[in-house]
């Protein structure tokens, strides 16, 4: 009787390598090597197997482009989830059928209009038997809107119309007692003997001075200077 031969989660992942993984000289080098060794892997799995690799490869793709600092515009929620049925090789009627969507709602999700909610993400991880998981669908979500909320201009420009202070004044003020007070720090360091002797600055601005430096020296976790 005949067996199916088992095959490791990376065996399988590795046996469906997206032609995009590999570089220009790695294609020349091994091109005729490597479709020998792939086709003859590919050969000896089963159509479970060859489907389960596929979903292995979108769920490493997905985890390596969330855990990324960077921002694809391509790698949005409804690229992954129109690569997730082209794995599945599965029309959209049936797929919708099969996770209780209607299909005009499928559609604006394929179609990059709506975003899902967290039921279908739930929905989309029961469906693949938690190969992938709802966390990484959110993942995907949680990225493309940071993207496109950090490039939002027009909302920027839209919303400033309804703050009247955005405390801008603060900072100005910060840095000039700021300047002030690195400005200080340095004459008394440098002349701290001529300092003591000569004193044009009126009282008033001496107190201001300080407690500049008070606020700056608790800031900064450097001790206070005080005028003689």
């Amino acid at each position: 009787m005949n067996k199916t031969k088992q095959h490791s989660g990376k065996e399988l992942a590795e046996a469906n390598v997206f032609p995009s993984q590999l570089s220009s000289s790695e294609k020349r080098k091994g091109e005729n090597e490597f479709s020998r060794f792939r086709i003859q892997r590919i050969k000896n799995m089963s159509n479970e197997e060859r489907l389960y690799s596929k979903l292995l490869q979108l769920k490493y793709l997905m985890e390596d482009y969330a855990n990324s600092n960077e921002y694809n515009n391509h790698y949005t929620f409804s690229y992954f989830l129109n690569e997730y049925l082209h794995s599945l090789n599965i029309n959209k009627t049936n797929f919708s059928k099969e996770i209780s969507l209607h299909g005009a709602q499928l559609s604006r999700l394929l179609n990059n209009i709506d975003k899902p909610n967290e039921k279908i993400l739930v929905r989309l991880e029961i469906h693949s038997n938690n190969i992938i998981p709802a966390t990484y669908w959110y993942r995907i979500v949680d990225k493309q809107k940071e993207a496109e909320l950090l490039s939002n201009r027009a909302i920027r420009k839209e919303e400033s119309k309804n703050v009247t202070n955005n405390l801008a004044y603060l900072f100005l003020f910060l840095i000039i007692i700021l300047l002030i007070y690195k400005s200080q720090e340095s004459l008394v360091e440098k002349n701290e003997i001529v300092m003591s002797k000569i004193n044009p600055i009126s009282n008033a601005t001496f107190s201001f001075i300080n407690y500049s430096r008070s606020i700056f020296g608790f800031l900064l976790n450097r001790e206070t200077y005080q005028f003689a």
